[in-house]
């Protein structure tokens, strides 16, 4: 009987090694997979992350871009609009010269003009002056 009892320990002894086997086996299978599960989804929210960065760092450039571009049109504008009074001074200031031109070409025709009458009158004066004194 005590080989019976032996054997049948035995052979429960080996069963239970087999299932306390198949019980690691199990555990560890199932850590692995749980560890890939969880190396997977670290590398999907690193690469997330490094998107998401990626795409802050564009959004900022594009930012910074479009604020230089807003001053450099502001400053353009600003020269541009410097240039144009300028140059209306400078139009205003040519018209006032054309039209002071036109004022003194008046004023000398007719001061020409007086000139001409005051010698004629001269020179009849005269003719008057050497008439009377023959």
């Amino acid at each position: 009987m005590n080989q019976s009892f032996q054997k049948e320990l035995q052979e429960r002894m080996e069963e239970w090694k087999q299932i306390k086997q198949q019980d690691e086996d199990d555990l560890k299978h199932k850590y692995d997979f749980e560890t890939k599960q969880q190396i997977e989804t670290l590398k999907r929210k690193s690469k997330q992350e490094r998107d998401d960065e990626i795409e802050l760092v564009i959004s900022n450039l594009e930012e910074e871009m479009t604020k230089t571009q807003k001053e450099t049109e502001r400053n353009f504008q600003q020269q541009l609009s410097a240039i144009q009074q300028a140059a209306k001074s400078w139009e205003n200031k040519h018209q006032f010269v054309l039209n002071s031109k036109a004022e003194l070409e008046e004023k000398l025709v007719t001061l020409k003009a007086q000139l001409d009458n005051l010698s004629l009158e001269k020179v009849s004066q005269e003719a008057h002056l050497t008439s009377a004194v023959r």
